[in-house]
């Protein structure tokens, strides 16, 4: 799985995630790839200030599965669940 973050070159972003119970916090710039492995996640991408637009795309494996805007709130907060059975995904702007 990966989230691919988009937004204004060089803008600051806080990407926080939890999968599979474990927790983990990156700071990056715009454009960036984070990827991780596991069946659960919950996710969180917040730029630190400013009101500059930016997305994520939620990946698995080489399919594309959302795109979320920002639509001008300061974070994009998602989740997965996935397995062979069934997949549940969603995304939204927060602030």
């Amino acid at each position: 799985m990966k989230l691919v973050v988009e937004g204004e070159k060089g803008t600051m972003f806080t990407a926080t995630y939890t999968v599979d119970g474990v927790r983990q916090e990156e700071t990056a710039v715009m454009p960036a790839t984070i990827s991780f492995a596991g069946r659960n996640a919950e996710w969180e991408v917040r730029r630190p200030s400013g009101d500059r637009a930016f997305s994520v795309e939620f990946w698995i494996g080489e399919f594309r599965r959302q795109v979320t805007h920002s639509s001008g709130k300061a974070a994009i907060r998602g989740e997965v669940e996935f397995s062979a059975e069934r997949e549940k995904t969603w995304a939204h702007p927060v602030d």
